[in-house]
C-alpha cells in the first residue's frame, strides 16, 4: 500500500470515473485500474462497485475511505515539514492562523517579537481552522489561532470569547442606537464571514429566531474585510471587539452591539515541540497581549 494507491481511490471515490481519477493524477486509466487492483488484493476486499465506466464505494470501501483520507492527510503533513525545512531548517517561529482572525492582530505581534529576537524569523499562513489544527498535532507549526469548535478537545489551548458587534461607516443611520437587533437590521443589506464559520452560523440563528431575513449580499474570509467592505459601501458588517482595536486602524468605522447577543470564539494551540523555548514563550506572551487588547481576557479567566 502507498500514497498513490491511496489517492488513486480517493480521487476515483470523488470524481466517480477512473478516467477522471486518471486525468488528475496525469496517469492512463489503465494505471489507475492497476493500482486500485493491487490495493484490493492487498486489503483482501473489493473497493469499488463499477458500472458502464462509474464506480461507487462497496461498504468496505466507504469505511477504508476515512482511513485512507487520515493517510493521505499525514502525507501531505510529513511533505510540509520537509518543505519548511529545506526553506530554513533553524531559528525560525511558525504560526498558522484562522481566515476569521483579525488581519491587523498577528502582523503587530510579529513586530512586537522582531525588537526582541531580530534575527528569528517569522512565518505566519493564514489556513483553514481543521488545516491549522492538522499542522499542530504534526508539530508542522509551533502556534495556531482556530475557530471554534475546531478547538474542542485538542489540549490546553487558550480560548478568547467575544461578543460580535455591527460595524458600519461613520453617519450610518443605525449610529443613532445603542445597540442594534435583527428586526433593526431588516431593511439593511449585510456583509458577514463565511457561512462556514460557527460565528456566522449562530449569527443566522439570531435572525430566524426573530423571524427575519437577514439580507446577506457579500461575505469574506477575513473580519478586516468584513469591516472593509462596510466602510467603503452601505452594508453592515459583524466583527469583534472589547476596545477599539479596529477603530484606531480604521478611524471612519462605527460599531454599535448587536442583541441577542452572538459570540465569536477563538483558541490559541501550541504544539508540543521545545525548539527555540525562549523565542516561543516571547512569541506566545506577546500573542496572547494582543489577542486580550482585541477581543478581552482568556475565557477561562471569566466568571
Amino acid at each position: 500500500m502507498n500514497e498513490r494507491q491511496l489517492r488513486a481511490y480517493k480521487l476515483a471515490l470523488e470524481t466517480g470515473t477512473l478516467v477522471q481519477a486518471a486525468r488528475m493524477m496525469n496517469v492512463s486509466a489503465p494505471a489507475v485500474s492497476q493500482m486500485l487492483t493491487a490495493l484490493e488484493e492487498e486489503l483482501g476486499f473489493a473497493l469499488f462497485n463499477r458500472r458502464q465506466g462509474q464506480v461507487s464505494p462497496t461498504p468496505h470501501g466507504r469505511f477504508f475511505l476515512q482511513a485512507a483520507e487520515r493517510a493521505i492527510s499525514s502525507f501531505d503533513a510529513a511533505r510540509e515539514v520537509g518543505q519548511m525545512l529545506r526553506r530554513n531548517p533553524l531559528g525560525q517561529i511558525r504560526v498558522s492562523v484562522s481566515p476569521g482572525t483579525t488581519l491587523q492582530t498577528v502582523p503587530r505581534v510579529v513586530a512586537k517579537f522582531r525588537k526582541e529576537f531580530p534575527d528569528c524569523q517569522v512565518s505566519v499562513q493564514a489556513r483553514t481552522s481543521p488545516h491549522t489544527v492538522e499542522l499542530i498535532s504534526h508539530q508542522v507549526v509551533d502556534f495556531g489561532v482556530v475557530d471554534a469548535p475546531f478547538h474542542e478537545g485538542k489540549g490546553d489551548g487558550v480560548t478568547f470569547r467575544s461578543p460580535l458587534h455591527c460595524v458600519f461607516r461613520a453617519g450610518h443611520p443605525l449610529a443613532s442606537r445603542k445597540t442594534v437587533t435583527p428586526v433593526d437590521l431588516q431593511n439593511f443589506q449585510l456583509v458577514t464571514l463565511s457561512e462556514d464559520l460557527h460565528s456566522t452560523q449562530k449569527l443566522l440563528e439570531a435572525f430566524r429566531a426573530a423571524g427575519t431575513d437577514p439580507k446577506r449580499v457579500a461575505e469574506c474570509n477575513l473580519f478586516a474585510s468584513v469591516i472593509a467592505t462596510a466602510l467603503y459601501s452601505d452594508l453592515v458588517g459583524f466583527a469583534p471587539g472589547n476596545k477599539t482595536a479596529h477603530a484606531k486602524d480604521l478611524a471612519e468605522m462605527d460599531k454599535r452591539p448587536f442583541e441577542p447577543s452572538v459570540f465569536y470564539e477563538c483558541s490559541v494551540l501550541q504544539s508540543e515541540g521545545r525548539d527555540l523555548l525562549t523565542e516561543r514563550e516571547c512569541f506566545l506572551e506577546l500573542l496572547l497581549e494582543e489577542l486580550s487588547m482585541e477581543l478581552g481576557p482568556p475565557h477561562s479567566d471569566r466568571e
